[in-house]
């Protein structure tokens, strides 16, 4: 029902060695079903980031997804929890809570982590992993800004399973 794409009238449909091709250079790409209808082989992106640069490798677009929702919906609650707040230090020991016109690396390490186990919780994301590499801290260039390290380790998905059998 959700999915209604015609197969080409001309009866054509790429082949077999076509389509693997163009799964390993991260292109989605569909196949012509029996009846005229279509499916999605594999559902890939060649569009990734390692430290920042370009990776040509394939990567499963659900991890390229999780992390696009996680990131959005991270922004969003930081801009719902603390509009326009002045940004101050942790408090120590023994020291007043900050004013609710404040906000601090602490607290939104705090968003940072209910979103976390939120998706740890789903089994989206290895929660303890992410959670171990997590950075939160005041933006020592600048001030005026709390720097944000969440290194998502996405949870992948089986695709593939290999067996070795061994007779005894």
């Amino acid at each position: 029902p959700f999915w209604s794409l015609p197969a080409p009238l001309d009866g054509s449909a790429p082949s077999v060695s076509d389509i693997q091709s163009a799964v390993v250079s991260g292109v989605s790409i569909m196949k012509v079903l029996q009846g005229g209808r279509t499916a999605v082989v594999k559902r890939v992106t060649s569009r990734y980031l390692t430290s920042g640069y370009l990776d040509l490798r394939i990567t499963d677009s659900g991890v390229v997804t999780v992390c696009d929702q996680f990131f959005d919906q991270l922004q969003a609650s930081l801009v719902e929890n603390f509009p326009r707040r002045v940004i101050g230090q942790d408090p120590v020991a023994g020291q007043p809570p900050p004013a609710p016109s404040v906000v601090t690396p602490a607290l939104v390490k705090n968003v940072v982590v209910g979103l976390v186990n939120q998706y740890a919780s789903s089994g989206l994301v290895n929660g303890a992993q992410v959670l171990a590499n997590l950075i939160v801290q005041q933006n020592v260039a600048n001030p005026s800004s709390i720097g944000i390290v969440v290194p998502l380790f996405v949870n992948n998905l089986a695709h593939q399973y290999l067996v070795h059998g061994l007779q005894v």
